[in-house]
């Protein structure tokens, strides 16, 4: 009798591991990218460390591809180098042009010029506004031709800074690695710009532009979120407000939103366009956001929220 209890009570315990080992489970990990906290989170049976570190290094790599600084390709055609534009950059600087046509420039993939006058927002001090009017006929992103995979420039003065889509772009990457890998949910967050994927349906907050806490909550499946707002990477000198979302016409602050959040198949796309809309200011953007039927919301600089019509379906 006993030792059938024991056989009993080991079949038991080992059933019950097997569930436990095979269920599938939350698995998440981070890392500092792209100057911000990013953060991949699957949904697997086992720890799926390979495909998550692939996807990791698919976004260093267009970290470095797109930085300003060292010598990937955006250093280098900065320099005035006449190289080959790899394959992603060339989908960036692409993406970046279409979606500075539909804001009319409002977004900007040429505002570097002014970007590092500003000391890109680490110095904390103002610019003299000679020097940034000094600096604004280089800011305009139809002086970027591409011819196959080399750029040229209209001006020799114009540098590129993709900083206002690169992330959105590599989470994309690393959402089409994870898939390849086999993982059939998860989510992919550089900063804020978030994609998740898979048979699950995800909330994600929208953070409180001037507090701690969630002002509202989106249900997302198989959809990237951005949001651009004015407490992200700014400093506050004699009481006011410089952050780094740049009105390409002006050289200064946008000043008529302090949040945009768009929603998109396409995380590049949200990222870029959350930035337009940032700086073409409420009216002109929801007028936007509605006539392409793209979900968005805008914070005001009056702390007044307005939705796109395409937006009430994800609000929580």
């Amino acid at each position: 009798m006993n030792k059938r209890i024991w056989i009993i009570g080991s079949l038991i315990i080992f059933a019950l591991l097997v569930i436990f080992f095979l269920r599938e489970k939350e698995f998440t990990a981070t890392r500092w990218l792209m100057n911000t906290s990013c953060e991949i989170k699957v949904i697997a049976r086992i720890p799926p460390r390979k495909a998550i570190d692939r996807a990791f290094k698919i976004m260093e790599r267009i970290d470095s591809l797109a930085s300003w600084a060292g010598s990937g390709d955006i250093a280098r055609i900065n320099k005035g180098e006449v190289c080959e534009i790899s394959e992603e950059v060339l989908h960036i600087i692409k993406q970046g042009i279409e979606i500075g046509d539909l804001t009319n420039g409002a977004f900007d993939i040429t505002i570097r010029p002014v970007m590092e006058l500003w000391g890109n927002f680490e110095s904390q001090c103002v610019p003299e506004e000679e020097e940034i009017k000094k600096m604004l006929p280089s800011i305009n992103y139809k002086e970027v031709t591409l011819i196959g995979s080399k750029i040229k420039f209209g001006k020799p003065e114009v540098k590129l800074d993709l900083s206002g889509i690169a992330k959105g772009y590599a989470v994309d990457l690393a959402i089409k690695e994870l898939k390849s890998a086999g993982i059939k949910a998860g989510l992919v967050n550089a900063g804020g710009d978030i994609k998740v994927f898979g048979d699950r349906i995800w909330s994600i907050g929208i953070k409180d532009p001037r507090g701690t806490g969630i002002m509202k909550v989106l249900e997302l499946k198989n959809q990237a979120v951005a949001t651009s707002g004015d407490y992200e990477k700014y400093f506050i000198l004699n009481g006011v407000r410089y952050h780094h979302i740049l009105n390409p016409l002006t050289g200064l602050p946008a000043r008529e939103c302090i949040s945009v959040t768009i929603i998109s198949d396409d995380a590049g796309f949200a990222d870029a366009l959350s930035t337009g809309i940032f700086v073409l200011g409420p009216e002109k953007g929801i007028a936007l956001l509605d006539s392409l039927r793209i979900p968005g919301l805008i914070i005001t600089s009056g702390s007044e929220f307005l939705e796109s019509r395409a937006i009430s379906s994800f609000i929580k």
